[in-house]
């Protein structure tokens, strides 16, 4: 199986335009549940191929990706990925200044591709601490 943040996902979608497959259950999710202009935060972005597989699917929609790792984001900048990614290590910590990006680009869902777990899996409280700050953000719908 390949991980999620595998650099093979990356390389197919160079190559071919191939979007992974393990992204397909949320595109059709967000192709169901969500408006053609919705405004994503893709919570564990890594390159951002999800949020790029939203896009093409809802031109008129904006994506924010927030991810830790430098040399994702590194990466995803060099191939010219279109979702734009913000450097951000979710935690406690950095629960108001990822509230206030989702105020700045006026975000309205999340989609969060097994990340949630990672994050809040061990810390029911910090989940509910993370939970209460994004609906008072303006996040209306988690996906």
């Amino acid at each position: 199986m390949t991980r999620f943040n595998s650099e093979d996902h990356l390389a197919r979608y160079i190559e071919f335009g191939e979007f992974p497959s393990i992204h397909r259950p949320m595109v059709e999710a967000v192709q169901w549940a969500c408006p053609d202009d919705a405004r994503f935060l893709d919570l564990g972005a890594c390159f951002g191929l999800l949020g790029a597989a939203v896009q093409t699917l809802r031109p008129k929609a904006v994506v924010i990706g927030v991810e830790r790792s430098a040399s994702a984001i590194e990466l995803a900048q060099k191939y010219g990925l279109p979702c734009q990614l913000v450097r951000m290590h979710v935690s406690r910590e950095t629960v108001t200044e990822l509230a206030g990006l989702i105020r700045k680009f006026k975000l309205n869902t999340v989609i969060a591709r097994r990340v949630l777990p990672e994050l809040w899996g061990g810390d029911l409280e910090g989940g509910r601490m993370f939970a209460k700050t994004l609906r008072d953000a303006g996040i209306r719908q988690v996906l």
